[in-house]
C-alpha cells in the first residue's frame, strides 16, 4: 500500500489519503524515509521521532476500521459517471389473467333491445322515404329555370318534366338532336337517373344516352363505360319509374339526357340521383 505525504514548514507531514487497512510498519518506514530525504540534521532527529510517535498513535485508530469502510475525511471529489451499460434481457411473460365474466343486468339488456328497435324503425322510415337521394327537380331544390330542353311540344307543359307531376316533357320533334339539360349549379357527384313515361298517353322513352360536364355546357362528352358509349335501357310503359345507376359516380354540373329510342312520341319525366 502507498501513503501519499507532503512536507510543510518545520518538517511537518500531512496525510492526504489513507487506505483504512494500512499497516503501521509501512507508515513507520515511510516517515523515516521522508526524514532522511529532506536531510534532517542530528539535532532535529528528536523532533522527527516525536512526529513519528504521533502518527503511529493515530494509525491505531485507523487499523480498527473495517476493510469495507472508506475514510471519508480524505477522499477527493467523485469522478464522472461512466457510460451506461447495455440493456438487460427481456423478462419472462407474466401469467395470463382470469377470463372476465359477463355481468349483464336484466335492465341493461332491455335498454339495449329498445335501442336496437329504435334503430330498426329509423332504418325502415329512411327506406320508405323515396326522395332521399333525389337531386331536387321534383321538390324544387333545383329550380325549373335550371332545367331546359332543345324543344317542347305545344301540347305539353315543360314543368311536367318533374316526376312530381302526372305529365311529362314532350319533344317538339322526334329526332336525334333532342335532349333535356339539368344545371346542378355546382360540381356534384351524380349516381344515376330516374325516368318515367307520359301519363294518359301511350308515350315513353325506351333508351337514352348521357353527356355531362363541369365548367361549360357548350360541348359535353358522352358517358362511356370502358371506352364504349353507354346506352341505358329506359321505360316499358307510361307509369313505372325506371332507375338506372352509373357504373361509377360522375362529377358534373351539367347533365344532358339524349333520347335514342321511344314509343309513340319522345316524352319523359326525370330525376337525378345523388346517392
Amino acid at each position: 500500500m502507498i501513503i501519499l505525504i507532503k512536507h510543510e514548514n518545520s518538517f511537518g507531514v500531512k496525510a492526504l489519503s489513507y487506505r483504512c487497512n494500512m499497516q503501521s510498519t509501512l507508515l513507520t518506514v515511510a516517515v523515516v524515509l521522508l526524514c532522511s530525504f529532506v536531510g534532517i540534521e542530528a539535532e532535529n532527529v528528536t523532533a522527527c521521532n516525536s512526529r513519528l510517535s504521533a502518527v503511529q498513535e493515530a494509525l491505531q485508530g485507523f487499523n480498527r476500521v473495517s476493510e469495507n469502510d472508506v475514510c471519508t475525511d480524505c477522499l477527493g471529489k467523485p469522478g464522472k459517471r461512466g457510460a451506461a451499460g447495455p440493456p438487460g434481457s427481456i423478462g419472462i411473460s407474466g401469467p395470463k389473467g382470469e377470463i372476465g365474466a359477463c355481468n349483464c343486468s336484466e335492465f341493461g339488456v332491455k335498454e339495449l333491445m329498445e335501442q336496437v328497435r329504435a334503430l330498426e324503425d329509423f332504418q325502415q322510415k329512411v327506406s320508405e322515404f323515396k326522395d332521399i337521394c333525389n337531386a331536387g327537380i321534383s321538390t324544387g331544390t333545383i329550380p325549373i329555370n335550371h332545367v331546359s330542353a332543345t324543344s317542347t311540344h305545344p301540347s305539353c307543359s315543360f314543368s311536367d318534366i318533374s316526376l312530381g307531376t302526372s305529365g311529362a316533357w314532350c319533344a317538339d320533334k322526334n329526332d336525334a338532336n333532342q335532349y333535356v339539360q339539368v344545371d346542378l349549379q355546382r360540381p356534384t357527384y351524380v349516381f344515376g337517373i330516374l325516368t318515367r313515361g307520359r301519363y294518359g298517353a301511350d308515350q315513353w322513352v325506351r333508351s337514352f344516352q348521357i353527356s355531362y360536364g363541369l365548367k361549360s355546357a357548350r360541348r359535353l362528352p358522352f358517358y362511356r363505360v370502358k371506352g364504349s358509349l353507354k346506352t341505358f335501357k329506359a321505360n316499358v310503359d307510361t307509369g313505372t319509374i325506371k332507375k338506372n345507376k352509373f357504373a361509377e359516380p360522375i362529377q358534373a354540373r351539367f347533365i344532358r339526357v339524349h333520347p335514342v329510342r321511344f314509343k309513340g312520341h319522345m316524352s319523359m319525366s326525370l330525376e337525378l340521383l345523388l346517392c
